[in-house]
């Protein structure tokens, strides 16, 4: 296979939290909703790569939506720009389609090398291969860096120095991992926007505890619904020591 198509960007895979109950009984209106996320998270690269040149391929796979970032041409400081601007693209869907759809994922971001081809619909790679063993080993609703992108992460600010607001959306912090799997994930995406959890007049606990109160708990999968409420609690309202 040609050189040309071997890119070095980041992966993020995600993966919905009981796509197959949903999809037991063919539910149309679900169908519609997971149509009307396909073409938000599309058109929302696409004002992504407005005026950079960059590549946003995604994939839908059952239950698994995958999206790769890349250069269109290797720049080490553009590589830099654009993990920066992940997290405004996740922003754009995760908490809207919890609220009016109660679709909720986990998933994980990764960096390194991989393929796609959009029109084979084929994408793979060691960026892919780390992002496919690390998005199901969290235990809750959000999306983790895995350690190449939690590396890249930490070089960034090494190398930027000056702090910046875009490091609000990458939080450090004791992320819930289920058994089997090391825990050494500490750098979370806050799928929650900037604009959404500093306005007064949203109550983002209050919006997520809405939304999780309208749908049955499985005992079996409780744990990451309060992981994740655990996360915006301790993320968005610190106690005051």
């Amino acid at each position: 296979m040609s050189r040309v198509n071997v890119r070095e960007g980041y992966v993020l895979m995600l993966d919905m939290l009981g796509f197959k109950e949903r999809t037991a009984n063919i539910e149309f209106e679900f169908i519609d909703r997971w149509k009307a996320l396909k073409k938000d998270i599309k058109r929302a690269a696409l004002e992504m790569k407005d005026g950079y040149d960059i590549h946003i391929n995604t994939l839908f796979l059952s239950d698994t939506i995958i999206i790769c970032f890349s250069l269109k041409k290797n720049d080490h400081c553009d590589l830099n720009t654009l993990l920066l601007s992940i997290p405004e693209l996740i922003q754009s869907f995760f908490l809207k389609y919890m609220e009016e759809s109660s679709i909720f994922f986990r998933g994980a971001l990764s960096f390194g090398k991989f393929i796609f081809l959009p029109k084979e619909n084929i994408v793979m790679g060691p960026a892919l291969n780390e992002a496919a063993e690390w998005y199901e080993a969290t235990d809750w609703i959000g999306i983790i860096l895995t350690p190449s992108a939690e590396c890249k992460l930490r070089l960034i600010k090494k190398e930027l120095f000056e702090p910046t607001a875009l490091y609000d959306d990458f939080v450090e912090y004791n992320v819930p991992i289920k058994s089997g799997f090391p825990d050494i994930s500490k750098f979370s995406i806050m799928w929650i926007g900037r604009h959404e959890y500093r306005s007064a007049d949203n109550d983002v606990l209050g919006r997520v505890l809405r939304t999780f109160a309208s749908i049955s708990h499985s005992p079996k999968y409780s744990s990451k619904y309060i992981n994740t409420l655990r996360y915006i609690e301790d993320i968005l309202y610190p106690k005051q020591d």
